[in-house]
């Protein structure tokens, strides 16, 4: 998956191998469970110091290769997988939402971010809001009375009624096996062009300016 700006140029690239979905449903239960095997994000900016925005950290081996570790680990041949998520909610309780159990695992991983490609990101950013908000003036301007109409009408129809809105709605959790562990991520940081990105915007600031005394 590549994130591409108007230009067109590239900022972030980003590859995950051994995607696993699994859901599973019935009148009793509802299960989930994704896992990733492999994640890495690479920052495609020519400017960037870090050609690597994101990797994981693959633990050394111990060397401890007895039958009775790898009875209970995974076995020798068997990669760990990066990221994991399982749940499972059992629906025989109607009270409350029970859950058997919740458990999430990310392993080790290495950040290392500039200025440069936060100024990047954040004015993508920027233009897909203006697009999409040129998009929903345009559709507004587009639409016909009877069209209008409709939609309220459907709005209306949709919108549940004051009695519901105003019910208590929560419910309670119960999580027979929940546990998140812990996140070793190693995060770096780096200022390197603030005079450059300065300079980008005092022109962006100035360009917005005239424009505006102009109209």
């Amino acid at each position: 998956v590549s994130l591409v700006a108007d230009k067109p140029s590239e900022i972030i690239y980003i590859k995950a191998n051994c995607l696993d979905l699994t859901l599973a449903s019935s009148d009793s239960f509802q299960e989930f469970n994704f896992s990733i095997e492999e994640l890495q994000i690479d920052n495609q900016i020519a400017e960037t110091r870090y050609p690597v925005l994101f990797y994981p950290i693959v633990p050394k081996p111990t060397g401890n290769t007895s039958s009775s570790s790898s009875s209970a680990g995974p076995k020798a041949n068997q990669k760990p997988q990066f990221f994991e998520i399982k749940v499972r909610k059992n629906l025989k309780k109607k009270t409350i939402d029970y859950y058997n159990h919740l458990w999430v695992r990310m392993g080790e991983a290495d950040l290392r971010v500039d200025d440069v490609l936060l100024y990047k990101v954040v004015a993508f950013s920027q233009s897909i809001i203006k697009f999409l908000e040129r998009s929903q003036e345009k559709s507004v301007l587009k639409r016909s009375d009877s069209e209008q109409n409709t939609l309220n009408t459907v709005e209306m129809i949709l919108q549940p009624p004051p009695s519901v809105l105003d019910a208590d709605t929560s419910r309670m959790l119960y999580f027979e096996y929940f546990q998140i562990n812990s996140v070793k991520l190693h995060v770096t940081f780096t200022i390197t062009g603030l005079k450059r990105i300065s300079d980008e915007n005092s022109s962006f600031s100035s360009s917005s300016s005239s424009s505006s005394s102009s109209s």
